[in-house]
């Protein structure tokens, strides 16, 4: 249950998490919280894999370890697949990680909550890895992101270092997301049905069709699933492709392009090549436009699949777009400048970092502030104030107790469009026992929605007369308590399965429950109740 106090019109979100982050990043402003625990040393959501180190090195590894250039390794996907991919973005970017998780397994995928310890405060990912021998690639998700840039490294073993200087860029810019493909682009002897040719994959030079582990020019891959999914759903991405190629003595050290000879009306390439020559004065009269200089005609990305999806193509497997957005960004390297080594990717990330601002919270509705407050009698209170609201259609105020699970508690109207302050308050009367997490989820009238910072409480523990007995014991226990504790009795092993299904339970009367534990195998157990959780001992 629950208190609505409208004081005009409210929203509002709840979110949990363990270990409280605050950020110091001056674009981020804003405090995350991630969490990790268990009220009962038990983790029920055992599906999202909790890992930590550096994101860096952990995509360093799988690079390494990434199929070469011959071996036929990387697959076509099927449709089902395709579809089953399509359902784990969704349910990520919608915050349902369980969910995510549990259909990227069917796709031979992990969904990694992954801390990154290299960060002060350190701060969380959630990663897409494969756990088979697909080789579609590897995807990284920021939640709590800075800039709202897709950082893509389609080749990231055959143009040299381009995906560790991918996933440094990504890192050091704090941007929504990063795009790694999963072999060699000349892994596999098929070709590619898009139009185009090249030379990379020959041994003497000569020109042949793309291969289909060339994911920049074979549209049936998971790597071009992924980029419409997040240009249809986020409206204010960019895309920013880096790729290599060898100098010759009349070429500059970088090729710019949106993949078209046309200038978009928000054109963030000219203010890229003023960050990059202001980043080395090497670059200086150095840097080709392709959409500025018109008589420039090589490595200009026109045949990029990714790059024709997002500018619109008719036909993105053969035809170039005759239109651009801006919102792909086609960056050529020459190999010793910037794809050296971390001098140079630094480089990179700064550039990027002066040309794209940030904008780390997304929200339609400018909140003003946002507080919980654990009151008295034990109930939470939550109270936000917004400044202006713009095609706010509901907040929809989620709980959870892990951070990962959450179910809604109320969806309430929003003010629609708004320039006016406006004040919201809600008493949840039954937050869980012990951490509380809560989020926001604002939506858009055109079904577009956000979620909103996290916070958390903790409610303590009700005093009860709950008795175990005998502990241990051999195949039966008996529980006394009051008849509100025996309700719901379940039963969990050490690593957090649920195993009541293999008990027996006699309720003997209002305050007394006789549970039999023959079937389950000799070990530690957790009995909990509604608010209490008891260790026993079974031989």
């Amino acid at each position: 249950m629950f208190i609505l106090i409208r004081i005009f019109t409210v929203k509002y979100f709840f979110s949990i998490k363990l270990s409280l982050i605050k950020s110091k990043m001056n674009c981020l402003k804003k405090t995350f919280l991630i969490i990790s625990i268990s009220i009962f040393s038990i983790n029920t959501f055992a599906q999202v894999v909790n890992d930590t180190g550096q994101v860096f090195i952990e995509m360093s590894s799988i690079i390494s370890d990434m199929p070469g250039d011959s071996g036929n390794d990387y697959k076509i996907p099927t449709d089902t697949q395709f579809n089953s991919w399509g359902q784990v973005l969704e349910s990520l970017f919608k915050g349902d990680y369980t969910t995510a998780s549990d259909t990227a397994n069917t796709l031979d995928y992990n969904l990694i909550h992954f801390l990154d310890t290299s960060q002060v405060p350190n701060k969380a990912y959630f990663i897409l890895k494969a756990t088979g021998t697909n080789y579609w690639g590897t995807y990284v998700y920021n939640p709590n992101y800075c800039r709202t840039v897709v950082v893509q490294s389609p080749h990231p073993k055959k143009d040299f270092n381009t995906g560790k200087e991918g996933i440094h860029v990504f890192h050091e810019t704090q941007s929504f997301f990063f795009m790694l493909s999963g072999t060699n682009r000349c892994n596999h002897s098929f070709f590619s049905t898009c139009d185009g040719t090249t030379s990379v994959c020959t041994a003497d030079d000569s020109s042949e069709k793309y291969r289909i582990s060339d994911l920049a020019h074979n549209l049936s891959t998971i790597y071009q699933n992924t980029t419409d999914t997040l240009f249809s759903k986020f409206s204010n991405t960019y895309f920013l492709q880096l790729h290599g190629f060898g100098k010759k003595g009349t070429d500059p050290f970088i090729i710019l392009s949106n993949g078209t000879q046309v200038t978009p009306s928000t054109d963030y390439i000219p203010t890229l090549k003023t960050n990059l020559e202001n980043e080395d004065p090497l670059f200086v009269d150095s840097i080709k436009v392709a959409h500025v200089d018109l008589t420039w005609d090589r490595l200009r990305g026109f045949g990029n699949v990714q790059g024709r999806l997002i500018n619109s193509s008719v036909d993105q497997c053969n035809s170039n777009a005759t239109t651009t957005n801006g919102r792909f960004i086609h960056m050529e390297q020459e190999k010793l400048t910037l794809r050296a080594d971390e001098t140079g990717w630094t480089k990179v990330s700064n550039a990027v970092t002066n040309t794209f601002p940030c904008t780390a919270t997304i929200l339609p509705v400018t909140l003003l502030y946002f507080n919980i407050r654990k009151e008295t009698n034990q109930k939470v209170s939550c109270e936000w104030s917004t400044v202006s609201e713009i095609n706010n259609d509901y907040f929809t105020i989620e709980r959870s107790k892990d951070g990962l699970l959450w179910e809604k508690v109320i969806t309430i109207n929003g003010a629609g469009n708004s320039s006016g302050t406006q004040k919201y308050k809600i008493i949840d009367q039954e937050p869980y026992t012990g951490i509380s997490y809560y989020r926001l989820k604002q939506t858009d009238f055109d079904g577009q929605f956000e979620y909103s910072q996290v916070r958390s409480t903790s409610v303590k523990l009700e005093n009860t007369s709950l008795k175990v007995y005998p502990n241990p014991t051999i195949n039966q226990i008996t529980i006394k308590g009051n008849e509100s504790e025996l309700k719901e009795v379940k039963i969990y092993n050490t690593i957090g399965q649920d195993v009541t299904a293999s008990t027996q339970q006699i309720l003997n009367n209002d305050t007394t429950l006789v549970i039999d534990l023959s079937k389950l195998v000799s070990g530690i157990y957790y009995i909990k109740t509604k608010t209490t959780v008891k260790k026993i001992y079974k031989h």
